[in-house]
C-alpha cells in the first residue's frame, strides 16, 4: 500500500519514508506517462473495492460489473481499510488529482447502505461516518471541495437521523453532482 500510494505525511508504518515535495514536483513534470501510471495505481485500489472508474476526466465511478458485493463485505468487515481511504485521498491530493477524491467519497456516500455505513436512529455514527467527519473531509486542500463534501454529508446526516423512509444522496444525485463539476 505504502509503495503504490506514497504521501508526504508519515503513515502508520514507521519504516516507510514520507515522500518529499521535490519528488512530487519531479514526477509531475514527467508528463502524461506519469499521469497514466497514477491512474493505473488508483484503479488498482478501486478494483480492490469492487468499483470501476468510468471517466478519468471527471472521476465518475460505478460498481464493477462483478465482485462489488464480495469486496463490499471485505471492506466493511475490516476496519483497517478505513485508514487506507485516508492514504488514498492524501495521495490523490499530492498528485493534483483531488477531484478523484471528491468523486470517490461521494460515491461511497451514495453506496453507504450497501456498506452498512448509516447513522443509527440513536445517533450513533458508523465507523465510516465518524471517519468522514473527523478525517476524510480534511484531506481536501481545496476549501470549495471541502465545503461541497461537508454540505452533502450534513444533508445525509440530517436525513439519517430523521428516520425518513425516502432516500437521500442516491447514485443519481452522485452522478448529477459529478457532471456539474466540470
Amino acid at each position: 500500500m505504502v509503495g503504490l500510494y506514497p504521501i508526504r505525511a508519515q503513515g502508520v508504518n514507521p519504516s516507510a519514508q514520507p515522500l518529499e515535495a521535490h519528488e512530487i514536483t519531479s514526477l509531475l513534470h514527467n508528463g502524461p506517462k506519469i499521469h497514466e501510471s497514477l491512474l493505473d495505481s488508483y484503479q488498482i485500489w478501486l478494483k480492490f473495492l469492487g468499483i470501476q472508474l468510468l471517466s478519468a476526466q471527471t472521476g465518475l465511478l460505478s460498481r464493477a460489473k462483478s465482485g462489488f458485493d464480495v469486496r463490499t463485505r471485505n471492506f466493511r468487515q475490516n476496519s483497517h481499510n478505513l485508514l487506507r481511504v485516508s492514504r488514498i485521498m492524501q495521495w490523490l491530493s499530492e498528485f493534483e488529482m483531488e477531484y478523484h477524491s471528491e468523486s470517490f467519497l461521494l460515491f461511497l456516500l451514495a453506496e453507504r447502505k450497501a456498506y452498512g455505513w448509516t447513522i443509527s436512529s440513536s445517533g450513533r455514527a458508523s465507523a465510516f461516518a465518524d471517519s468522514m467527519m473527523r478525517y476524510y473531509m480534511w484531506c481536501f486542500r481545496d476549501a470549495d471541495r471541502r465545503a461541497r463534501i461537508r454540505s452533502v454529508l450534513e444533508r445525509i446526516l440530517e436525513h439519517d437521523l430523521s428516520s425518513s423512509k425516502d432516500d437521500c444522496w442516491t447514485q443519481e444525485d452522485y452522478k448529477l453532482h459529478i457532471s456539474n463539476l466540470k
